[in-house]
């Protein structure tokens, strides 16, 4: 018999066995159910490159929710499966594995990632295919990208409110301010920051100064700050940068507060070591209370799951990505990109994500209202207790203020 013959025979057996165990089963057993497709979903994130700290951190919070929702029973008995991307921190390299991603038919959406630059890039793109596109980001979806969704505590929103009220609560006089020039979303709460300093009687923003992406020597600056004596410094950098310019600028004898990035951007309970002790006492503001059962939860499993201490919270907007997406998916009336794009748009309030989400229906954000005043301690952030009880929740088109 030929190698054509041989697999026509093959092909017969393999047939008629499987009518024969389908024969059996209805026989003497109920018929085995038919195991359903993942459903696959695309992450591009930043996993090198300058930013890979911080896509490698959101990543664990994505494979968090999914291995969660997996362990529950999955999507409709279909289980979550991950194509996971590392984009290097480039902006050229997320549009590329967009249309990669996005051309693969049996991804039904995708996490972008979290860094402003690289993610414009890719929404881009995703909204040509039309593919869901979904991020925890700082600033609000862009208008008419109907294919993209954010998670999100937008600077716009509550920066200046935050602001006014850390200065007013210190009694700071004079204000200096240290920022990224190259990070957008820095610039931007700059901006902000200065816009709100203006509208406060007796207060005055002495000195802004701009500086590059992981710089190494911060000292010029320093030596501008200083002269201008300072009650209290803005430090819109980095969690690496800010730690390497606080421990320098103390090492200098600069004895002014710092008020850390607003938002969770140096939240992060490695800037102690990562400042050698140097940014004890910062003030900072967080989307997450350190003392919330939602909080403590999540700090817990995440510790389980990696096996390592819990340090920083920017994690948590993976996780709740990946939980909208398990969200939308249940709602949706049929698993596929544009089902998953109109159930996004109409989902109700996330009670299994980490944030306290406000979504109005056939919105394209999620935002979390609530912010909480801390203050780094050797031991970690702990509330700060000038405004212990604080919450600073600004107007909102659509959504209004909740507990």
């Amino acid at each position: 018999m030929n190698l054509l013959g041989r697999r026509r025979l093959g092909v017969v057996l393999a047939a008629a066995t499987i009518g024969l165990v389908a024969f059996v089963g209805n026989a003497f057993s109920p018929p085995a159910q038919p195991v359903a497709d993942d459903i696959n979903v695309g992450v591009i994130e930043m996993l090198t490159g300058g930013s890979g700290y911080y896509g490698q951190v959101l990543t664990d919070g994505i494979k968090l929710a999914a291995d969660q929702i997996n362990a529950a029973g999955g999507i409709k008995g279909r289980k979550i499966k991950l194509s996971v991307e590392d984009n290097a921190s480039d902006d050229a390299q997320t549009v590329t594995l967009t249309r990669k991603l996005g051309g693969d038919k049996s991804v039904v959406a995708i996490i972008g990632p979290t860094y402003l630059n690289n993610l414009k890039a890719g929404q881009v793109i995703a909204n040509q295919i039309g593919v869901p596109y979904i991020a925890g980001q700082g600033l609000l979806s862009p208008k008419g990208q109907k294919w993209s969704f954010k998670d999100t505590i937008p600077f716009e929103a509550y920066q200046a409110t935050a602001v006014t009220a850390i200065v007013k609560a210190t009694g700071a006089k004079k204000i200096a301010t240290i920022y990224n020039q190259q990070n957008p979303a820095q610039a931007l709460v700059a901006q902000l920051d200065t816009a709100a300093l203006k509208k406060m009687k007796g207060v005055k923003e002495e000195l802004k100064v701009g500086v590059n992406e992981a710089q190494s020597d911060y000292g010029p600056q320093i030596a501008k700050i200083a002269s201008v004596n300072p009650d209290a410094v803005l430090v819109n950098l980095t969690t690496e940068d800010g730690s390497r310019f606080m421990l320098q600028a103390r090492a200098r004898g600069l004895k002014a507060q710092f008020i850390g990035l607003a938002g969770g951007g140096l939240a992060d309970n490695r800037i102690f070591d990562l400042s050698k002790g140097a940014a004890e006492g910062m003030i900072s503001t967080d989307d997450v209370s350190p003392s919330a059962a939602k909080t403590k939860r999540y700090v817990a499993a995440y510790s389980a799951a990696y096996k390592k201490s819990f340090t920083d919270k920017l994690s948590t907007y993976g996780y709740d990505a990946m939980m909208l997406l398990g969200n939308a998916m249940r709602s949706a009336k049929s698993i596929d990109r544009d089902g998953i794009r109109v159930a996004l748009g109409n989902l109700g309030p996330c009670t299994n994500c980490v944030h306290y989400y406000l979504h109005a229906k056939g919105g394209h954000d999620f935002v979390e209202k609530r912010t909480y005043f801390i203050q780094l301690t050797k031991n970690g952030f702990i509330s700060w207790p000038k405004l212990n009880s604080a919450l600073v929740c600004p107007t909102l088109k659509a959504v209004g203020c909740h507990e």
